[in-house]
């Protein structure tokens, strides 16, 4: 599977990847979800409190999945693209294919870690590699990874 980054503002029914710190509370929610949708989520994060996985599931609607990521602070750079390689394989376990971030999730998790983004991708990138230069494969699958415009800016040919 490759990663494809796409730089547009999408919204609709795209499956959405949320961070939250160490005991399940999104970073920043308002501005992207209506007040019942917000509701639906922290009933269900309270429950997620209890599990001890960094990455969970919830189906906000038949169309609708939204990803959450537990961010947990250490002094570690590689950990969080040690959190970008799990997402991949969460990612391509459940065979999710096209994910948004939201904007306003990532300018917390930027001011709460440095380059988190950068990191974040980086991981992902990794993970995604395959050594398959002379391998015949019939198929590639794709994630595309919807990043919001304004962070297009942040990533050049260097980083990704």
């Amino acid at each position: 599977m490759t990663i494809q980054l796409d730089y547009s503002d999408k919204s609709g029914n795209l499956d959405c990847l949320i961070f939250c710190d160490e005991k399940y509370n999104p970073l920043n929610l308002n501005k992207d979800f209506k007040s019942l949708e917000i509701k639906s989520i922290k009933q269900f994060l309270k429950k997620v409190n209890l599990i001890d996985e960094e990455i969970v599931c919830f189906d906000l609607s038949p169309f609708q999945k939204i990803i959450f990521i537990k961010l947990i602070r250490d002094k570690l750079d590689s950990s969080i693209e040690k959190i970008g390689a799990k997402l991949f394989d969460f990612l391509k376990k459940n065979k999710l294919n096209n994910i948004k971030f939201l904007k306003e999730n990532i300018l917390e998790a930027n001011s709460k870690y440095e380059f988190f983004l950068n990191k974040l991708m980086h991981g992902l990138k990794l993970k995604s590699y395959l050594f398959d230069k002379y391998i015949t494969i019939q198929k590639k699958h794709k994630i595309i990874i919807n990043i919001p415009k304004s962070f297009k800016k942040d990533f050049d040919k260097k980083n990704l």
